[in-house]
């Protein structure tokens, strides 16, 4: 007969409580759905005390690929509409011009525009590169930095 245990753990990130399941010696990994806490646990093997969990051991503390996922739609949709792909700027509404400005994409897209349809060289489309330049490296600084910080 097969004995299932039942247990709920609190994540030590956010105190969460986080219901599992597993079999007498199991490794169980469990995922906070509030934090992205990543953790395993093992359940005893004795049978004197089943709810008692061994072990809660720290994975990682990181937002999972899956996590990471839900959050394209609210970046790439925006900046795809907002960047000029469809339409010009000029027909987007006004309140929402300025939004562009602070989008990458806005600038690569001008400057692919320039060079297909205008015939225009890097003489003339340097402020867009010398702009996605200067996100890049914005970019890579900020990752630089919070890497840093957490390490």
């Amino acid at each position: 007969m097969l004995n299932i245990l039942e247990k709920q753990v609190r994540c030590p990130t956010c105190k969460t409580i986080i219901s599992c399941t597993g079999s007498p010696g199991e490794i169980v990994r469990i995922t906070c759905p509030s934090c992205g806490f990543l953790g395993k646990i093992t359940f005893p093997q004795t049978y004197n005390n089943p709810i008692k969990v061994v072990e809660i051991q720290h994975l990682t503390k990181t937002f999972g690929k899956f996590t990471a996922v839900q959050f394209i739609p609210l970046i790439i949709f925006p900046s795809i509409l907002l960047a000029g792909l469809f339409w010009p700027i000029e027909s987007i509404p006004s309140y929402l011009q300025p939004l562009s400005y602070i989008i990458p994409l806005r600038y690569g897209i001008d400057a692919e525009r320039s060079i297909m349809l205008r015939g225009w060289g890097i003489s003339e489309i340097w402020v867009d590169i010398l702009v996605l330049v200067l996100f890049a490296l914005l970019t890579l600084s900020a990752s630089v930095l919070l890497l840093k910080r957490k390490n």
